[in-house]
């Protein structure tokens, strides 16, 4: 039940609101995890946690690992039929192709993104597939769920249960309104393994104001990940600038046709682009589109000469945790310039 709280909590801020709550309560509650199986891996062993505290509930939780194949999970999900479903942004993307498809018959009241960034074309294809809307939690297997997406698109921590520490490269604090290079964690109710001053590693911009959803939880966007970070060529000739994943795969992501994008910075002034397009779109139409548009904000941000080449491959999962990077940084990215 305690684990819960947050996610109670970040609820009632939420489209659904109370009332969209006891909605989901009264049609009984089954919630579906797509998440990494097969393991000791923290959803997992959540979800059996979860289960054995609450016999009563447990046939109301099902965990579904992405592990397996698109139609065993699809098969589960038409027995179970959840009134919530959760997992992975990529993960739910294939059901939803699948949904659409007529090959996966379920009606969830709304969608929980955890794990991945959800770009706005996926997360608008997903919504429209299932007929629900969704939100976003900001969490780790360490910490478990800290924060909860509001209406307003922010993302609210339990400030009661953790202390977030937005700090430089130095780990010195950064203001409100400035992004920080990675966030400092203090567990404040694991009692087994306390977590003090933990890096996350994660990059988050706290809201200087109180947000317009009324919550009284601090609201922050989660703007990637500190090895995340793109460090290009200086259009000065001088040095390089440090672009953040989220405003250059955001920036891309307005190409009409695109569903996901994935970056391989292979050498300092080179960029593949691995690209996954909508159902019905033209590859070659969209590419033109997705380099201009790409060049356009890496101009805006003071890069200089990149080169921006099409990978043969589409966007890859991680082979063991299951989620889409939007950079890799591969070792040599900072060796000699390509082509020279």
């Amino acid at each position: 039940m305690l684990a819960s709280i947050p996610r109670i909590r970040g609820g009632l801020t939420n489209w659904y609101g109370l009332q969209g709550a006891l909605r989901f309560i009264r049609s009984g509650g089954r919630y579906a995890l797509l998440d990494v199986g097969g393991g000791p891996h923290g959803a997992l062993v959540s979800t059996i946690w979860a289960q054995r505290e609450n016999p009563k509930r447990a046939h109301a939780i099902r965990f579904i690992s992405v592990l397996d194949s698109l139609g065993r999970q699809a098969g589960e999900l038409n027995e179970f039929q959840p009134q919530a479903l959760g997992g992975y942004p990529s993960a739910i993307g294939l059901l939803a192709r699948e949904q659409a498809a007529g090959r996966l018959h379920i009606q969830p009241l709304f969608i929980v993104f955890v794990g991945e960034n959800v770009t706005g074309p996926a997360r608008r294809f997903i919504e429209a597939a299932f007929g629900c809307r969704s939100y976003e939690e900001y969490g780790s297997t360490e910490n478990g769920v800290m924060a909860v997406q509001c209406r307003e698109g922010w993302l609210h921590y339990n400030a009661d249960w953790y202390v977030l520490e937005p700090v430089d490269t130095g780990y010195r604090p950064v203001p409100a309104g400035t992004r920080s290079d990675t966030v400092l964690v203090t567990n404040l109710t694991n009692r087994v393994m306390p977590f003090i001053r933990y890096d996350q590693g994660d990059c988050i911009l706290l809201k200087p104001e109180p947000c317009a959803c009324g919550s009284a939880f601090p609201a922050m966007h989660v703007t990637g990940r500190t090895d995340d970070l793109l460090d290009l060529p200086a259009r000065s000739g001088q040095g390089t600038v440090t672009v953040t994943p989220l405003s250059l795969v955001a920036a891309i992501q307005q190409t009409p046709g695109v569903y996901r994008i994935q970056l391989v910075h292979r050498a300092l002034n080179d960029l593949e682009i691995r690209l996954q397009v909508l159902p019905g779109a033209d590859d070659d139409t969209v590419w033109p589109a997705v380099t201009a548009r790409a060049r356009r904000h890496l101009d805006e941000q003071g890069v200089g000469p990149v080169t921006l080449h099409r990978s043969a491959e589409p966007p890859m999962q991680h082979p063991k945790s299951g989620k889409y990077a939007q950079v890799i940084n591969l070792p040599e990215r900072a060796a000699t310039p390509a082509g020279e």
